[in-house]
């Protein structure tokens, strides 16, 4: 379906701003308010700072995507998967990678029989050091921050 159909089935007006912020998330996996806003004047359509931030707010309380707290930052949108994912940050490069939640079903499951807890693994977020850090820092090599292209990773 078009984004402009998943707007209107949502109950939004599919004005062009929300139809290229909604494409944007989708093409982008994981993206910032202020990708979005690089996006848009990349496209031709500039949207100011405080109009993404509620077209996104928008498409999240309406169920299209949804968000989550990646760092001490603004968060990051993604759409709402069928298959719910882990977000795995890289303390050292700043990349963002996913695994699929079903990784951590029998933790999630045993925390939920001894506490009555459940887990939202829609929201989980889970820091360390990603495979090349790791790596790097076995060997002894340099390690930095990733540029900004690197940061976010399709997952």
């Amino acid at each position: 379906m078009s984004a402009a159909g998943q707007l209107r089935e949502a109950g939004l007006r599919a004005t062009k701003q929300r139809i290229h912020v909604l494409e944007i998330v989708d093409q982008s996996r994981h993206v910032t308010v202020d990708q979005v806003v690089e996006e848009c004047v990349n496209r031709g359509t500039p949207i100011d700072l405080s109009t993404a931030y509620r077209t996104l707010v928008a498409l999240d309380d309406a169920g299209l995507i949804t968000h989550a707290h990646l760092g001490s930052g603004s968060p990051t949108y993604h759409r709402i998967d069928p298959d719910p994912h882990i977000h795995l940050v890289c303390r050292v490069c700043d990349v963002v990678d996913s695994i699929p939640a079903a990784q951590l079903a029998q933790v999630v499951g045993r925390i939920k029989a001894s506490s009555g807890f459940v887990v939202d693994t829609g929201h989980l977020v889970m820091h360390g050091s990603c495979a090349n850090c790791s790596q790097q820092e076995s060997t002894g090599q340099p390690r930095g921050k990733a540029n900004a292209s690197e940061r976010v990773a399709q997952g």
